[in-house]
């Protein structure tokens, strides 16, 4: 693939998020972390959803992406423990 950046077909990691409150702002700014076309939501219920975030198949982007996804956890850690709707 040369220079042409394709998602992979397994998947890096998921989330799940309570959407109620600020919650959807929190998934909103995840998906913009990662970038949409790298990964998949689906509804779970109304008030849940879950978010698939997939790698790149270009391994120049493994350490972008591993910072990302320490953004990513760092805040749904911090989220969970302020006592907020989030992840």
């Amino acid at each position: 693939m040369s220079g042409f950046n394709e998602p992979s077909s397994v998947p890096a990691f998921a989330v799940l998020y309570d959407i109620r409150g600020d919650g959807w702002e929190l998934a909103r700014r995840h998906v913009g972390y990662w970038k949409r076309r790298f990964v998949h939501i689906d509804g779970l219920d109304e008030n849940h959803i879950a978010i698939t975030f997939f790698p790149s198949r270009d391994p120049k982007w493994q350490m972008w992406e591993a910072c990302r996804k320490d953004w990513i956890y760092r805040e749904v850690v911090s989220t969970k423990t302020k006592g907020k709707a989030g992840a």
